[in-house]
């Protein structure tokens, strides 16, 4: 498929392009590694007592097929994180189950984690892919090689903060919990 075809694809959904989708597809020639936000990425970060937030399985499995690509594309495995605010048991199982090289959790300054990240696996903020929706990412978000925000209607100064700063590649159709790892799987492949 040419990547007009795709661009037209992803926009007829209600996807963004920030970056046009040949651009993005250099950015991803550099990419290394993969780094989620978990709350309101892999669900919809709706909270409460006693009841972890899960995961889509269709999300879960967008992921894994991305990493395939990634793999057949380049004979090397991603890295892969997960890099919270909260610690919520559902993302290490989530993690584990996936073989993601790091969690990092109780993380209030993502641009800290980042550099840990970078200096631990010996890749540059360009090297990485970053899929987030909320204020607590754009410490990464602006120093990431490849953005994708997972926007929400009901917050439209943020999505036009993270627009007007350069901050995302592509803003999702769909929110978090609605399969919108998903979607970023499917366009990345």
């Amino acid at each position: 498929m040419d990547i007009h075809t795709v661009e037209d694809t992803f926009k007829q959904i209600g996807g963004q392009f920030i970056t046009p989708a040949n651009k993005i597809a250099e950015k991803l020639k550099n990419i290394k590694a993969f780094a989620f936000d978990w709350d309101g990425v892999f669900n919809s970060a709706i909270k409460s007592k006693g009841h972890p937030n899960g995961f889509s399985e269709a999300d879960s499995m967008g992921i894994n097929l991305m990493r395939y690509d990634y793999f057949y594309r380049s004979n090397q495995l991603p890295i892969a994180a997960i890099i919270t605010g909260e610690e919520n048991p559902t993302a290490f199982d989530f993690a584990r189950r996936e073989s993601f090289y790091a969690i990092y959790f109780k993380i209030k300054n993502k641009g800290e984690a980042l550099k840990h990240f970078c200096k631990t696996y010996k890749i540059e903020p360009e090297n990485i892919a970053w899929f987030f929706d909320d204020v607590l990412d754009l410490g990464m978000a602006k120093e990431c090689g490849a953005r994708f925000y997972l926007g929400r209607k009901s917050q439209p100064l943020t999505n036009k903060f993270v627009f007007d700063n350069n901050m995302v590649d592509y803003i999702t159709a769909n929110e978090g919990g609605q399969n919108a790892l998903r979607e970023c799987s499917e366009l990345i492949m």
